[in-house]
């Protein structure tokens, strides 16, 4: 619940700005050396078929799917931040404030530091080893400055399915600056029950409130569904 919070706070403030900028850390985890007392503890056992050798491989970099590795990636942009403070002060609170794990929700008040800021973040995240890529904006002219290698090529930004957080929907369109939903609702085969039903509403997930008034209607059903006094497994009655 905490990290869904994070998350919340840092969209919700993203989508305040005039001219909105994402962007993401190529490859985070890989870009931040272990420890040499650390190493010895991510090991990795291989062998290509069964009739082979065991080989030992040590990993020396941060690893995807061990319980600190955001920890110590996030610890590292902080670090950078500090660091880095006195020569790029409005980047370095960006870095600290506008960042989740590797992805950058940020944005400025005009065209002009919008540029400025994306210009500034690259050089910043460059000096720690951290590139930037996968560039969108809501503002044409902002992404006219941006290399094409460097821009995101999907025409919508979803915000889920990244790390232990699944937002369930929540996308942005730069194209028009707005949030959309995209609600995936399993099949149910040739019959519902009240535990299906349940368990569709509970699946659909509204960070800032937006569906408030689609999803209220949901639930009045399910209100009606416990007056019926059916069991969790019994069909629905036809209407």
């Amino acid at each position: 619940a905490a990290v869904q919070q994070d998350l919340l706070y840092i969209v919700t403030r993203f989508h305040t700005h005039q001219v909105a900028l994402t962007a993401d850390i190529a490859k985070m985890y890989r870009q931040i050396k272990m420890d040499e007392r650390d190493i010895n503890l991510q090991w990795i056992l291989w062998r290509e078929t069964p009739s082979h050798p065991v080989k030992i491989f040590q990993l020396k970099t941060v690893t995807y799917g061990t319980s600190a590795a955001s920890f110590l990636a996030t610890r590292c942009l902080v670090q950078l931040a500090e660091e880095e403070a006195n020569e790029f002060p409005r980047a370095s609170r960006i870095l600290n404030t506008d960042f989740y794990v590797d992805d950058l929700l940020s944005g400025a008040e005009t065209v002009e530091d919008a540029i400025q800021l994306r210009e500034e973040l690259q050089e910043l995240l460059g000096r720690g080893g951290f590139p930037l890529r996968k560039w969108y904006s809501s503002n044409l002219a902002v992404l006219e400055t941006i290399p094409g290698e460097l821009r995101e090529t999907q025409n919508l930004i979803r915000f889920d399915e990244k790390d232990n957080v699944k937002t369930l929907g929540l996308l942005w369109n730069p194209m028009c600056d707005e949030f959309q939903f995209d609600v995936n609702v399993k099949e149910c085969g040739d019959y519902y029950t009240k535990r299906k039903v349940l368990s569709i509403i509970s699946a659909i997930f509204y960070p800032l409130g937006l569906l408030g008034p689609v999803i209220i209607t949901t639930k009045i059903f399910m209100q009606q569904l416990w007056q019926t006094k059916l069991d969790w497994d019994d069909l629905l009655p036809h209407p």
